[in-house]
């Protein structure tokens, strides 16, 4: 009686939806990585509060893009008071810390820091 390994059956019954998804993924860690070397080579420019604003700016275009394009519905308005401070809490204060981290580290180290906080 011969058994597949676990990972073998998998790799059988991968469908043609899961190539988007590893592009997607491939993208984001891709994207991901490189935003620590980013964040130390845009310091060398801007100060850090301007590459944040900077970053949200682009960020919020894209999104604002998105939405358009998927005619996004708008949240309910009881969710917004949560989405702000849940916004501010794990967005805002990730890249203030973050950038000004990287003014005094460099770029791999605040990458590893990251990944271990």
């Amino acid at each position: 009686m011969s058994r597949l390994h676990p990972s073998s059956q998998t790799m059988q019954r991968r469908s043609p939806r899961d190539v988007p998804s590893l592009v997607a993924l491939s993208l984001t860690l891709v994207l991901w990585a490189s935003a620590f070397a980013g964040i130390r080579a845009g310091l060398t420019g801007y100060s850090a509060g301007a590459l944040i604003l900077l970053r949200f700016l682009i960020a919020s275009g894209a999104l604002l893009m998105y939405a358009l394009v998927t005619r996004m519905r708008m949240p309910d308005r009881r969710d917004i008071p949560a989405m702000i401070l849940l916004g501010f809490i794990g967005i805002t204060v990730y890249q203030l810390g973050l950038t000004y981290g990287e003014t005094s580290v460099s770029a791999g180290t605040a990458g590893l820091l990251t990944v271990l906080c």
